[in-house]
């Protein structure tokens, strides 16, 4: 930024704390779909809808300069209100140093995205994994 002129960045929507014992728990799109928590994930999902009318997004990376902040609850709670609207969504996630996703959807850890970037015979759909619940 050498114009020294800030980015106008616009606000997607807010999301309440989310309690749980395991962070399966806190998957609220799905095991909580009329929560508050829900809802505003279903808010943002819209917004998102609005922010690209003229050309849909294809790609969406959710980041942050701390850690636990969030991130990865917002990924998985956002991927579900996506499904749950009939898109398609694959979910990736590349924090190799502490990996959530698979806590979350209750998945098998030994294969994931540093299972495919060494490897160029293998594709991703040779790697993904369905989740286990019904979204």
């Amino acid at each position: 930024m050498t114009s020294g002129r800030l980015p106008q960045l616009v606000t997607l929507g807010g999301v309440p704390n989310i309690s749980g014992e395991n962070y399966s728990d806190k998957l609220v799109a799905l095991r909580q779909p009329r929560s508050p928590g829900a809802e505003a994930y279903r808010m943002i999902r819209t917004n998102l809808r609005f922010s690209a009318i003229d050309s849909p997004l294809q790609t969406l990376m959710i980041t942050s300069p701390n850690p636990e902040e969030g991130k990865s609850l917002s990924a998985a709670n956002l991927a579900v209100v996506l499904a749950q609207s009939g898109q398609r969504v694959i979910l990736v996630d590349a924090d190799l140093r502490r990996p959530m996703q698979h806590r979350i959807f209750g998945l098998n850890e030994q294969v994931g995205l540093t299972t495919i970037l060494p490897n160029p015979t293998l594709h991703v759909p040779d790697v993904w994994q369905d989740t286990p619940m019904r979204i």
